[in-house]
């Protein structure tokens, strides 16, 4: 509020932020799901893929302390979804 002079703004400034950052959690709980709902080779294989993608970053592109500092600056990106879970290795 102190930074803006027309308060007429705020409502809809509001909205567009919560909507961006609720979409960035959203994302991220559809990229984890399968790990929590999900079980077999496929899913083995992907939580491997993921320790060592983790070995190589483990900020996982800023998405692995998401509950722990929220969404603020993270896009959820194919790119930043391929960089969570590893997909962006190479073999």
């Amino acid at each position: 509020l102190a930074r803006e002079s027309d308060w007429s703004v705020i409502p809809s400034t509001f909205a567009a932020e919560r909507a961006r950052v609720h979409g960035v959690l959203r994302a991220h709980a559809h990229w984890v799901e399968p790990l929590s709902t999900e079980t077999g080779p496929h899913i083995d294989a992907m939580r491997e893929r993921i320790g060592r993608a983790r070995e190589l970053d483990p900020t996982a592109g800023g998405f692995a302390g998401i509950f722990a500092t929220g969404p603020a600056g993270l896009e959820a990106t194919e790119a930043a979804r391929r960089r969570f879970l590893g997909e962006d290795l190479v073999s």
